[in-house]
């Protein structure tokens, strides 16, 4: 979603600013075959990934319940800069099609039941770690403009529209707060149970990539 060969930061040893671009992408910005307008290419990055497992306890075993997760992605504009019109257009796709949307916004003020043709409230995926299918509960795509270069040197943070401190930057990353409202969130697991669904990566087809990679690796090493 960033342009990361004209992104920059300051060296903590010498004061002086370096380019923050890989060599993959050094690699797809220098590359003839994927030019950005002959080819009508877009090729981006995501700043910040954030997933809460865990959204309350087990109190009768101890452990911690990963059937449902939250997770959202934050665009990161560090000292002043702001979104330009490709980033919006893709930030703004990305975000319509993850979102999903929290159970209440569904619910009928009267009766409290779900409105007819409501937006989905969760997504059912496969979990690697949990072991089984879970819920994601997703909050779309976020933007988190600072002044300086991290949330403690800015003197101005913004989180989508709305000015807030570092605290309540801790709030909302740890998802104390819904990354929408900022409101409090109540970190309810619904009850239903959830059946089989066809997932992207199931664990066969993991574990098969894993072997795969295992035997590629020690095969290198032999040669």
């Amino acid at each position: 979603m960033t342009t990361p060969w004209r992104e920059v930061v300051e060296c903590t040893r010498c004061g002086n600013q370096i380019s923050t671009e890989t060599p993959v992408k050094t690699w797809i910005r220098t590359n003839a075959e994927l030019d950005s307008k002959q080819h009508r290419l877009c090729v981006g990055d995501s700043d910040l990934w954030v997933q809460r497992y865990g959204t309350r306890k087990n109190a009768n075993r101890g452990r911690v319940d990963r059937d449902v997760m939250y997770l959202m992605l934050v665009e990161i504009k560090t000292h002043g800069a702001t979104l330009n019109d490709p980033q919006r257009d893709e930030l703004g796709i990305v975000n319509d099609l993850l979102r999903t949307n929290e159970w209440r916004a569904h619910r009928n003020p009267g009766d409290g039941r779900f409105s007819v043709g409501h937006r989905q409230n969760s997504r059912i995926v496969y979990s690697f770690l949990a072991g089984r299918q879970i819920r994601i509960i997703c909050y779309g795509v976020h933007t988190l403009l600072l002044s300086g270069s991290t949330p403690e040197d800015s003197e101005l943070i913004c989180w989508d529209t709305t000015w807030i401190g570092v605290e309540e930057l801790h709030q909302i990353l740890r998802f104390d707060v819904s990354p929408d409202t900022l409101h409090p969130l109540e970190h309810r697991n619904h009850k239903r149970v959830i059946g089989e669904q066809p997932t992207l990566f199931g664990v066969a087809e993991i574990l098969r990539r894993e072997d795969h990679w295992v035997t590629r690796r020690q095969g290198q090493v032999r040669r």
